[in-house]
Parts: C-alpha cells; sequence; structure tokens
C-alpha cells in the first residue's frame, strides 16, 4: 500500500487494526489518526461505531465514511 508523503502506516499483526498517522504533537506523537478497524463478527458496524464514539480518551472529528482499500468497501 502507498500513503502520500508524512503518513505512515501502522499494522497490528492480529488483523484487527490498521492505522495510518501524520504530523507531530507537543507529545511528539503523531497529531492525525485515520483508523481501519475489522469489528468482532458478533459486533455490528453501528455498535463498534457507537463504542468508539463513547470513548473518553479520543476526540472524534468526524463521523465514519465509506472507503474502499485494494477493492474492499468498508
Amino acid at each position: 500500500m502507498e500513503v502520500e508523503e508524512g503518513w505512515r502506516a501502522i499494522f497490528d499483526n492480529s488483523a484487527a487494526l490498521m492505522a495510518f498517522a501524520q504530523g507531530q504533537n507537543a507529545a511528539d506523537d503523531p497529531s492525525r489518526w485515520l483508523y481501519l478497524i475489522r469489528a468482532p463478527e458478533e459486533v455490528s458496524p453501528e455498535d463498534a461505531i457507537a463504542d468508539m464514539a463513547a470513548m473518553t480518551a479520543v476526540s472524534v472529528t468526524a463521523g465514519p465514511g465509506a472507503v474502499e482499500i485494494a477493492g474492499f468497501p468498508g
């Protein structure tokens, strides 16, 4: 997979998570993230989205959106 300059890919070997990170904040961490998460089969995409939106440790700046990666919709 190719990403634009300034982005880096982060892959969880469990195949549950892939993320793209960009930028740098005051703590020297990436300041922008795009997560691709495979929800467990027993959890609906809507419930997974609701659970993530309810987390207090992250700030959701945009709602979920449709994507296509390597021909697979998500």
